[in-house]
């Protein structure tokens, strides 16, 4: 789930996370509030959810969005128009995220929010110094923010 309105000052613009018990739909569908975006997996598809979660939660597609959008949604489309690094680190990705979700600990979550950019980092081809402009460029803005 992906929350979709957000304001503009926030931290992360894109605001995720899977919901283990709403997975557990039953034959007659579920009901989400307008309020929330649902991220799914074509028929088809055998990608990993949570390493959807993970590129979501990134600072890597938090630098995309705000670069694409400037109004207070998150919609469905342009969640599409992400450039998703489907076949690169998905495991590895997925791995760390599940692990996020399940902290409860913030400062060891933190330390893994970090691990969790460089490999999201290296799965879109992005070097040490790319990864730093955005963490500069994210990090002005919150003091921007403030």
């Amino acid at each position: 789930m992906v929350q979709r309105v957000t304001a503009d000052e926030q931290p992360s613009r894109i605001v995720a996370c899977i919901s283990e018990k709403f997975f557990k739909k039953t034959q007659t569908g579920y009901f989400v509030e307008n309020h929330l975006n649902i991220v799914q997996p074509g028929t088809n598809s055998k990608v990993d959810l949570y390493f959807v979660l993970g590129i979501l939660n990134s600072e890597i597609v938090e630098f995309f969005f705000r670069a694409m959008n400037g109004n207070t949604q998150v919609s469905a489309t342009e969640l599409n128009l992400l450039p998703i690094p489907v076949g690169r680190y998905e495991r590895e990705i997925a791995a760390i995220a599940r692990r996020i979700q399940d902290m409860r600990d913030h400062e060891k979550k933190g330390a893994l929010m970090e691990v969790l950019n460089g490999e999201v980092a290296r799965a879109y081809g992005l070097d040490n110094a790319d990864l730093t402009f955005v963490r500069k460029f994210l990090s002005d803005r919150r003091k921007n923010d403030n």
